[in-house]
């Protein structure tokens, strides 16, 4: 016989399933069903039909009673109404009513009290890995970052997360200082920081993961209300402990608030940093009109802070650099150079970046949901509501190319649509700040090589240059 035959009227198994949904904790009887689920003229049998399969199936539990016994109403009572129906809350049973509504309204499921209840029993981690490759769809994704990620049971699954995290941070900062008993001073940052993403367990590098693959905006403020706080509230006590400096404290705390998905732990600092120098400083942003720091223009107050955490500190940077690399002491001034050099072609693409996105903001383009972001080629600052670039085809592909030689950029006195860039003289001696700084308060003079080595030398006695420059 086709099994396939067995299977209820599938607005009947849909309708029964409603009113487990709804309050998944608690056994219900034949009456109840009856009166919640079914529609009015349903023939008992097709309820009990369901009920059956659904037992069949061990998505449901029976019972025979539930507190005390029912009391006979009239001759045609039945014994099968004592009967008492419950969910199971099993990563199976999830798996296989989740079968049942994937094309049926599948939010009804995501929304429901038991989908919370099942998540709060089993983990978050079990029921993603039930949905997971349905996720691939636009249609599904969109429908489960607006149901889960409003869930009780999810925001408390990545409140732990984040606790543990904290948690190991602290561990990890606990062992380094004993092993370096007095010794251990303000320099002795990257250590523990270079490798602090590999140290901590990889659940929480996990959780993150999973939360890319919902959709931006949503994943993005959840990420914000769950995770941030938290871990930058880490960060401050690291650098009040004297295991970090303030200028990295700063970074880390701007960096996981635009860049979360990508910033640490889930990655390296310093592979965030120097994998293509301060590049950082303009990629994978998001700048989302709800957010507290950035509504409208003060997007740039958000983006300035954190390529400021880094001019502000340039020599902290370098430190963090040179712990984690081995370099001999006549190599120092010479990296410290190309590293100037790095942050000004940097800071040039910023300043770029910055121009066109003032005019997105000006005009009110898109949905006011941006993501920046760059493939080493092109740039693009794409409408996270609609997927499309906001920056003319010409433009994307020329701006990294324009940025790629340090200067001074500001609008053509002759076209105030168009930008002109004035080579920068001496990239390798001075530090120039971003156009931004200035306007958003932050420091804004011209930094030199020789001053960078001198605070570098003060902060390390280990590191060795010439400081006759």
């Amino acid at each position: 016989m086709n099994k396939n035959k067995l299977k209820p009227y599938l607005p009947n198994l849909i309708r029964v399933l409603d009113c487990f949904l709804k309050t998944p904790a608690k056994p219900m009887c034949y009456n109840d069903i009856r009166d919640k689920g079914p529609r009015e003229k349903t023939v008992e049998s097709r309820i009990t039909e369901t009920l059956r399969y659904l037992e069949k199936r061990n998505i449901l539990k029976k019972s025979r009673s539930c507190g005390a016994p029912q009391k006979k109403k009239n001759a045609n009572y039945k014994r099968d109404r004592k009967c008492y129906y419950q969910l199971r809350q099993t990563q199976t049973v999830f798996s296989r009513i989740f079968d049942i509504y994937l094309n049926n309204r599948p939010e009804k499921l995501l929304k429901s009290k038991y989908c919370n209840s099942a998540i709060t029993e089993i983990g978050f981690d079990k029921i993603y890995k039930i949905m997971e490759e349905r996720l691939t769809s636009p249609d599904f994704k969109r429908i489960a970052s607006n149901s889960l990620l409003k869930l009780p049971a999810v925001k408390g699954y990545y409140i732990r997360i984040a606790q543990e995290l904290q948690q190991k941070m602290f561990d990890s900062y606990a062992q380094t200082s004993d092993k370096w008993g007095e010794e251990h001073n303000n320099a002795d940052i990257s250590r523990l920081i270079g490798n602090l993403s590999q140290e901590i367990a990889q659940e929480p590098v996990e959780a993150i993961e999973m939360l890319s693959n919902f959709e931006p905006i949503q994943a993005v403020h959840f990420y914000r209300d769950t995770l941030n706080i938290p871990f930058t509230n880490t960060y401050d006590e690291l650098s009040k402990a004297s295991v970090i400096t303030k200028g990295l404290c700063d970074f880390l705390a701007f960096d996981n608030y635009l860049s979360p998905l990508t910033a640490d732990p889930a990655n390296n600092i310093v592979r965030i940093l120097f994998s293509r120098p301060f590049d950082r400083i303009f990629e994978d942003a998001y700048l989302l009109k709800a957010d507290t720091y950035s509504p409208e223009r003060d997007a740039f107050w958000v983006l300035s802070g954190r390529a400021a955490a880094i001019y502000n500190s340039f020599s902290d940077f370098l430190l963090e650099y040179f712990r984690v690399n081995s370099f001999g002491p006549g190599d120092i001034e010479i990296i410290t150079r190309e590293m100037i050099y790095s942050w000004n072609v940097a800071s040039t693409r910023f300043d770029i970046v910055c121009y066109y996105l003032a005019g997105l903001l000006e005009q009110n383009e898109g949905s006011g949901n941006y993501h920046l972001k760059s493939d080493g080629l092109s740039y693009n600052i794409i409408d996270l509501e609609s997927g499309r670039s906001l920056l003319p085809p010409d433009i994307s592909s020329s701006l990294l190319e324009f940025g790629s030689i340090p200067q001074i950029i500001e609008p053509d006195e002759h076209n105030e649509n168009q930008l002109r860039g004035e080579v920068m003289r001496e990239p390798f001696a001075y530090l120039r700040p971003c156009n931004t700084f200035k306007e958003m308060g932050w420091r804004s003079e011209l930094i030199s090589s020789k001053d960078i080595l001198e605070d570098l030398g003060k902060k390390s006695e280990n590191l060795e240059y010439n400081s006759d420059t």
